[in-house]
């Protein structure tokens, strides 16, 4: 019991890693695509009271 619960750590530990590898290049992309950010940002206010 105690190997399977270590590999699911594991697992989770990957998963993880996996989430904030892709938060970095999706801000990395945001960044590099002012445009993007700055369409949503008129939305945000627009809607904002």
């Amino acid at each position: 019991m105690a190997h399977t619960a270590l590999s699911e750590s594991r697992f989770s530990a990957t998963i993880l890693g996996g989430r904030m590898l892709l938060a970095k290049l999706a801000s990395r992309l945001q960044t590099r695509q002012p445009g993007h950010t700055g369409l949503v940002a008129n939305k945000a206010q627009v809607v904002g009271p």
